[in-house]
């Protein structure tokens, strides 16, 4: 994988010449927080 960032129709033109590559958009997802919390001093 690759990040790059540039003009999207540059890079547009230079995957066409590059067979084997695929341009996807950046994306991201929302993971969940599975860390524990501490709810106060033990007892």
């Amino acid at each position: 994988m690759v990040v790059v960032d540039a003009d999207p129709d540059l890079v547009a033109a230079l995957v066409d010449d590059l067979g084997d590559w695929v341009v996807a958009p950046e994306r991201s997802y929302p993971v969940p927080d599975t860390r524990h919390r501490i709810q106060g001093p033990p007892e």
